[in-house]
């Protein structure tokens, strides 16, 4: 299906205004410049009562202008107003779906199962593309055929008045080794901006869907043991952080089940050494424990510190140790400024 113009679509909801309410991407040419066919690119929306975002997300994949799209929207069953948003644009879907499902992943694989494309990418229904995102990806993947093409994304913060702009994640390091071994914090990459190869989507099984948050960190790794990956630094997605989405509300699983997935592949890593792991979790969790303490949320810190002991006991303890001489220190610089301070200032 070739993109519709914003002429086509229904009207943006009163007050929206700028892209992708009132703007649009422009209308590629029916062939690359070299007159080969633009790649079919086949995108999958998973969604489950995202209605407050969901609109915009749509619009952000039909507006790209791009002549061979293929759109599918699995929802999971939403009640909040979400399929009366996507029965909006259901004539520019290739497919969509409402009906309860197993989770992200479950939806992601139920979508991509029924894609054509030679390129696949999911984009969550709280996060949007950028203008041309698909147009840069398609001419990034004929420059380096076969490979993921990956990049950057913009974290979005929606606060209660206005948006505001987060990190910025450029694509850079992604191979096995260093994305593998993440504590070593070396590479860098941000799941909506990555388009796998439909052919190694296939042979890696696509998506593990007993997995709750870090699928794609583990599809990732079982891909890069097959391809390389293509950088664009151009920003491609806004990726949306509110206080329902699972990055702000469920860090303690996302991480505890980052550093298991990590596991499946260190027997990749020659010579690896697992104590660099454990000695990075330990002190994440302990730290984190401590911030949830001091907000009060003590359950919350006990979670943490439960985590942490199940990974390492005495690298849990050394943490403890490590924060608790910091907190002390800090206490004790804090009442010698208290006491000095006003002595300088006489003088």
């Amino acid at each position: 299906m070739r993109c519709p113009k914003l002429s086509e679509l229904p009207p943006p909801p009163p007050g929206k205004t700028g892209w992708p309410w009132t703007e649009e991407s422009p209308q590629l040419p029916d062939a690359m410049p070299d007159g080969s066919p633009w790649p079919r690119v086949s995108i999958v929306t998973p969604s489950y009562n995202q209605g407050r975002f969901v609109e915009e997300t749509i619009r952000s994949v039909l507006l790209q202008g791009y002549p061979d799209l293929e759109y599918i929207v699995i929802d999971g069953g939403s009640t909040d107003g979400s399929v009366e948003v996507i029965c909006k644009y259901a004539p520019w879907l290739t497919y969509w779906v409402s009906e309860p499902d197993r989770g992200q992943a479950h939806a992601i694989n139920k979508g991509v199962s029924l894609a054509t494309g030679e390129i696949f990418g999911w984009l969550n229904s709280d996060d949007v593309y950028m203008p041309s995102a698909l147009a840069t990806v398609a001419y990034a993947y004929r420059q380096a055929a076969g490979d993921v093409i990956a990049g950057s994304v913009l974290n979005v913060y929606e606060g209660l008045e206005e948006q505001q702009l987060g990190r910025l994640y450029t694509p850079a390091n992604l191979y096995l080794e260093a994305f593998i071994k993440f504590w070593e914090e070396q590479c860098v990459w941000h799941q909506p901006g990555i388009f796998f190869p439909a052919q190694v989507w296939r042979k890696t099984g696509g998506l593990d869907d007993s997995l709750r948050y870090m699928m794609d960190f583990d599809l990732i790794s079982r891909v890069l043991q097959h391809v390389s990956v293509t950088c664009v630094p151009r920003v491609l997605v806004h990726f949306r952080l509110h206080p329902t989405s699972k990055t702000c509300s469920q860090h303690l699983g996302m991480f505890t089940e980052l550093v298991e997935v990590s596991r499946r592949y260190w027997h990749l890593v020659p010579g690896f050494e697992p104590k660099a792991c454990y000695a990075f979790s330990t002190d994440h969790l302990v730290r984190w424990a401590g911030t949830e303490a001091l907000a009060g949320r003590y359950q919350n810190a006990l979670a943490y510190l439960e985590s942490s002991f199940k990974l390492d006991l005495l690298l849990t303890l050394r943490a403890l140790a490590i924060q608790c001489l910091a907190g002390v220190s800090r206490r004790v610089g804090s009442a010698l400024r208290q006491y000095f301070d006003p002595l300088w200032k006489k003088q």
